[in-house]
């Protein structure tokens, strides 16, 4: 079940005088144990992301401390079994594919 990812959803501002409103949701992924990651474009043209129980790797990629951010218009995330991820924007791809 992905309630931790309907709450956050609901939570995003719908009220059109909010500048923080949402204009366009860009990316959704989820995955087990209520894992997810959204992105989106506010009405003031910024972009938003958030995420919960990503694995680490994926997470510094999405959210560098350092450099610029990612390529948002471009960003594609999807989520595979256990820590099984892919992400790519088009400054970059990262990803973890468990052994087989």
């Amino acid at each position: 079940s992905s309630i931790r990812l309907y709450k956050r959803l609901d939570a995003l501002s719908s009220n059109p005088n909010d500048p923080e409103c949402v204009d366009e949701v860009l990316v959704v992924a989820f995955g087990a144990f209520e894992k997810y990651y959204i992105c989106w474009r506010n009405r003031a043209g910024q972009y938003r992301q958030d995420g919960y129980g990503l694995p680490e790797r994926l997470r510094s990629w999405l959210f560098p401390v350092d450099g610029p951010p990612r390529d948002y218009a471009t960003l594609q995330v999807v989520f595979g079994r256990g820590d099984e991820f892919f992400a790519s924007d088009r400054n970059g791809k990262i990803e973890n594919k468990d052994p087989q």
